[in-house]
């Protein structure tokens, strides 16, 4: 594909991506995508059949962005001294991912549960984060048993750290503590 017909497409692609997070992707055409993009109509069902590969695009461009970002954080995993500074570590990781990115995880997050398509997505991104993970922690923790399931364990965990912290902040709540027992429960996991 030439240059310009990617950044075209990336035009297309942003600008859907601008509008699933302003409203509900149910309510929005590809003209009003083709309209924010500053392109025709005829542009963009040159480049999407319609509006849900259009959607798959966005979110697929999405998120192979999200996981370059992550790939590009190489960390030396040798250096923490313990597994609970590895474990403090990929936690912070993770919630810096989920809060740069949340806006795309809200979206998916929303429409996997009514569209197959979405929810393979959505799994590629949970499986290439079990797959960074693992591959870093298996040099920090060598002969842990089922350390593959383990560390997917340790995933859903600081996924529900985040959507305890960041989506539902609630006053009264002392959230070092559930920083802390988060910690401690991944340490378990990836140890015992």
């Amino acid at each position: 594909m030439q240059q310009r017909a990617i950044e075209t497409k990336e035009k297309l692609m942003n600008a859907a991506l601008e509008l699933y997070l302003e409203r509900d992707y149910h309510t929005i055409t590809v003209d009003e995508v083709a309209k924010k993009a500053e392109l025709s109509t005829g542009i963009a069902y040159r480049y999407f059949k319609n509006k849900k590969e259009l959607l798959l695009a966005s979110l697929e461009y999405a998120v192979e962005d999200i996981l370059n970002q992550a790939d590009t954080q190489d960390v030396d995993f040798l250096k923490f001294v313990s597994t609970y500074d590895l474990a403090n570590y990929l936690l912070t990781w993770y919630v810096s991912t989920y809060r740069d990115n949340h806006e795309v995880y809200e979206i998916i997050e929303g429409l996997k549960r009514g569209d197959e398509e979405i929810r393979e997505l959505y799994d590629k991104l949970e499986e290439r984060t079990v797959e960074r993970i693992f591959f870093k922690t298996k040099q920090v923790l060598p002969g842990v048993k089922k350390l593959p399931e383990r560390v997917l364990m340790v995933v859903g965990m600081m996924r529900g750290y985040c959507t305890i912290t960041l989506n539902d902040r609630q006053e009264g709540l002392d959230y070092d503590f559930i920083r802390h027992k988060t910690i401690e429960e991944i340490v378990e996991t990836l140890t015992h």
